[in-house]
């Protein structure tokens, strides 16, 4: 069952000048590890440090690395993991976005980046979102205000052909569907 690895968190002695813990994780059973965000517990005096990490799978390793500064050393006491179950518990969304290279807003004028090639930049941009957190609203934003914090889980792209009446063809129109997992559900 997939989970989704949430936190790593590392205590060890009070940490000397020079000395540090730098932790990478491995989501592929160790052929290759990547530094989460703030993964450098650095500061002298610090004895705990917690690293988000935010990423789905099955397994997850993780490698510390102690470095000390050649007079004392570095001692690690503790390290734990924090995941959660990607289950049906879960709120999910999906949510189909329109990548054409020429939108226009709500009110039918055009968008500002409207040209030939944006609609596939937009399409990458919203892949480069997944695995990362994003304010979600609904179409409803401007009577509640409210938004709440998800997870991009997946971004499929798919391309139709279309009619387009300003090429007076065919033309391709790409729709990215985001899957969002709400946090905190």
């Amino acid at each position: 069952m997939d989970k989704i690895w949430d936190t790593i968190t590392v205590v060890t002695d009070p940490l000397g000048a020079g000395e540090s813990v730098t932790v990478t994780v491995s989501t592929n059973d160790g052929g290759s590890f990547t530094a989460p965000t703030g993964n450098v517990m650095s500061t002298a005096g610090t004895t705990t440090h917690t690293t988000t990490v935010g990423k789905k799978a099955k397994a997850m390793a993780v490698k510390a690395a102690l470095a000390g500064n050649g007079t004392s050393d570095c001692a690690m006491s503790f390290l734990s993991t924090r995941y959660h179950p990607l289950g049906l518990a879960d709120t999910l969304v999906q949510v189909p976005i329109d990548c054409g290279d020429n939108l226009t807003a709500l009110t039918g004028a055009p968008l500002l980046d409207n040209g030939p090639g944006n609609g596939a930049a937009r399409a990458r941009t919203l892949q480069s979102l997944v695995q990362s957190r994003v304010k979600f609203q609904d179409v409803d934003y401007h009577y509640t205000t409210t938004s709440e914090i998800y997870e991009v889980e997946s971004c499929d792209i798919s391309a139709t052909l279309i009619y387009d009446p300003t090429q007076g063809g065919q033309a391709i129109r790409m729709v990215a569907t985001l899957t969002m997992r709400k946090i905190g559900s």
